[in-house]
């Protein structure tokens, strides 16, 4: 999973579309780079889930195996 530098952050107070649609515009799967077997998502920090989500959606669609979200906080 890549993350591209510089690509916009949906900020406080931003609705859920746009929160989906800010992880969506800066992550992407590098080709060749899935292993075999499920999949370990870490995630530092979680506010509203959407970059849980959809970096789940997006390894699961380049054929990775089960994915295992694990955040280390979770924000209220």
């Amino acid at each position: 999973l890549v993350a591209q530098p510089g690509a916009p952050l949906a900020g406080a107070g931003a609705t859920s579309a746009a929160a989906a649609d800010a992880a969506l515009s800066r992550l992407s799967v590098a080709p060749g780079a899935l292993p075999p077997g499920p999949v370990l998502l870490l995630d530092a920090a979680k506010r509203t889930g959407w970059t849980l989500t959809v970096a789940a959606s997006l390894l699961r669609e380049a054929g990775a195996g089960p994915v295992y979200p694990l955040v280390l906080h979770a924000q209220a």
